[in-house]
């Protein structure tokens, strides 16, 4: 199989290969004794997958640091003057996860904490986080586990693939008590965005001490895609969690996404220039460990989180999902995303900034030429 393939054959791609679907009837919970062969060839699918999985591996699970911006890019979407990456293990068994920081021009008057959600990626934020230092925040910046720069634990690099958001939550409480170091008068605030949102939710009801707030930006309850739920349930047990869910396929460069003016076309061109950052469709592990994440982020007990919190929703009041918990929360916003989510993330932080600190320069808070950030 050619190595040029990016992430290996998808569950789909591989049952055309294989000559037929996986059989329905044939998934645990649906077993009776008729079905035992069935059963017999979903398994042998399932190990195919495995080695078929392997054929696009690039065989190196190191973080990556040293990213290069694409042609093209506005000076404004640069890195932040004195931008520096780091490394944070959570765990002896963990791979290592990478974040950034830039220090505040002048005396830093709060600091931020950005979360990247699936697929994303700090270099993707560097235009709101060049605002955020022009705020005089220090602003940092913290890629998830397997994401991003950050190392992986599988040899498919493009594979998002955890088994479960434990060395998140566990780098979220390591960045922000041992490498942030919370100071009294200098506010720390979380900016959680999409699925980094249920991870820092489930870190606050943990405890976050030093934590003065968390912005969860447009966050989600859902994961990237949906799969058969009784697969996502038994692959993890079964030992084959590290397998690319049915309905995504590794990464692809994609001709609709190359203006340079719009997150996504951003997000493409950083991809391009840099192989290391792409990510395709997520593994059944990780689509499992998401699952276990969002019931225990929203699980009854959210009154005892005393963190202020605001949630920038897309849908606003209206929106399903982060209604109900927004209402659980003692001191919780729900809003609308307008225009320029960053200028509402900036106008909450400065609620927490001590009266006489020294002001930003006027033009730093203004928007920007892009109206997605």
């Amino acid at each position: 199989m050619a190595q040029g393939q990016a992430g290996g054959l998808t569950c789909i791609e591989a049952q055309a290969a294989f000559g037929s679907p996986i059989p329905r009837q044939a998934l645990p919970g649906r077993g009776a004794a008729d079905n035992v062969g069935s059963m017999g060839r979903w398994g042998l699918l399932l190990l195919c997958l495995l080695g078929l999985a392997a054929c696009g591996a690039r065989g190196d699970g190191a973080p990556f640091t040293d990213s290069h911006p694409p042609p093209g890019l506005s000076p404004a979407d640069w890195a932040p003057t004195g931008w520096t990456w780091g490394l944070i293990q959570p765990s002896k068994a963990a791979a290592a996860q990478r974040y950034g920081v830039a220090a505040a021009a002048t005396a830093p008057r709060a600091q931020v904490l950005l979360l990247s959600g699936y697929g994303d990626f700090a270099e993707t934020h560097y235009r709101q986080l060049g605002r955020f230092v022009g705020q005089y925040y220090v602003s940092w910046a913290l890629d998830g586990a397997g994401q991003g720069g950050s190392g992986r634990k599988i040899a498919i690099r493009d594979l998002g693939h955890v088994d479960s958001f434990d060395d998140d939550v566990a780098a979220i409480h390591g960045l922000t008590t041992q490498t942030v170091h919370p100071q009294p008068g200098l506010p720390l605030v979380l900016v959680a965005e999409g699925t980094a949102a249920p991870a820092a939710l489930r870190a606050a009801r943990e405890g976050l001490p030093g934590v003065s707030a968390l912005i969860l930006v447009r966050p989600t309850l859902k994961p990237p895609i949906e799969a058969d739920p009784r697969l996502v349930e038994w692959a993890p047990r079964l030992w084959l969690g590290s397998i690319r869910a049915p309905g995504g396929g590794g990464w692809r460069r994609s001709d609709a996404a190359q203006d340079l003016h719009t997150d996504d076309g951003r997000k493409m061109a950083w991809q391009q220039a840099n192989p290391d950052l792409r990510m395709g469709g997520p593994s059944l592990g990780w689509l499992s460990a998401f699952g276990d994440l969002t019931h225990t982020a929203t699980a009854p007990g959210l009154d005892r989180v005393q963190t202020p919190v605001l949630v920038l929703s897309a849908k606003g009041a209206g929106d399903a999902d982060w209604s109900p918990v927004c209402r659980a929360l003692p001191r919780c916003t729900l809003a609308a995303t307008g225009l320029d989510p960053t200028a509402q993330e900036i106008a909450f932080v400065e609620t927490f900034v001590p009266k006489g600190a020294p002001a930003p320069h006027p033009l730093s808070a203004l928007s920007n030429d892009d109206p997605q950030r």
